[in-house]
């Protein structure tokens, strides 16, 4: 007999049932919270927000080098980083 709670759950990424604080607009403002301070880390050239391998919303900094010293999680959000080397205005 089957129940309500058989097979897989159907993923719809357009749909705001994302873990706590992890819905694109909670992401933006938790980015609009710490801008600042992250920006303030040397090496941060950037910073912004992205989906994760599953949709999930992170926050992206981009740094210019591996070395740079970045939180892993911020405020339940997962912290990408991407390496871009040194970035000069043109």
């Amino acid at each position: 007999m089957s129940t309500p709670h058989d097979g897989p759950i159907p993923y719809d990424p357009s749909q705001d049932d994302q873990p706590s604080g992890h819905a694109p607009g909670n992401a933006a403002r938790i980015l609009a919270l710490h801008e600042a301070r992250l920006m303030a880390i040397p090496g941060v050239t950037g910073v912004g927000v992205g989906a994760g391998p599953l949709g999930v919303s992170e926050l992206v900094l981009y740094v210019s080098n591996s070395l740079v010293k970045a939180p892993r999680t911020l405020d339940g959000l997962n912290v990408r980083v991407i390496v871009t080397g040194p970035i000069d205005a043109q």
